[in-house]
């Protein structure tokens, strides 16, 4: 696929992030880990699709995303639908843990798995942080340790 038909799928996908839903709760806003401002307030910078492992096995596009939130610098991953899946509040230091829903994704050895049927529980968990092989901090690794790129 041409470069700028994916621009255009990675905008018609953060746009889908920025939409209102009616999540768990009766939420009428994308659940954020305790502490961040509103997802609404996010700014966002820079993304790139990608594809990740769920734990069936089963391969599915995901956006990792940067955003300026607060002031401070982040990263996050979301599904193509647009939920929030994980959030890395300081990209740059690998021990310093990311958020995780444990609705969407589950901690592996090396990364993060989603789950095969994953609804969005906003029941956002601490995981002990990683650094790619590469040298750069991936949001999103699979079991082989990064996203694979699209």
């Amino acid at each position: 696929m041409k470069r700028h038909t994916w621009m255009l799928m990675l905008a018609v996908l953060l746009s889908a992030c920025a939409t209102t839903a009616t999540l768990p709760g009766g939420q009428k806003s994308a659940c954020v880990p305790s502490g961040m401002p509103p997802f609404e307030t996010w700014q966002y910078v820079a993304g790139r699709v990608g594809a990740i492992a769920t734990e069936s096995g089963e391969t599915v596009r995901v956006v990792d995303s940067r955003w300026t939130v607060a002031g401070r610098r982040i990263q996050a991953m979301m599904t193509a639908e647009g939920v929030l899946v994980m959030v890395d509040p300081d990209p740059d230091n690998p021990s310093t843990p990311f958020w995780l829903d444990t609705g969407m994704a589950v901690a592996a050895a090396r990364g993060v798995v989603l789950k095969a049927n994953g609804t969005p529980s906003c029941q956002w968990v601490q995981q002990k942080s990683y650094a790619s092989g590469s040298g750069e901090r991936d949001v999103a690794p699979d079991q082989s340790g990064g996203i694979q790129r699209i």
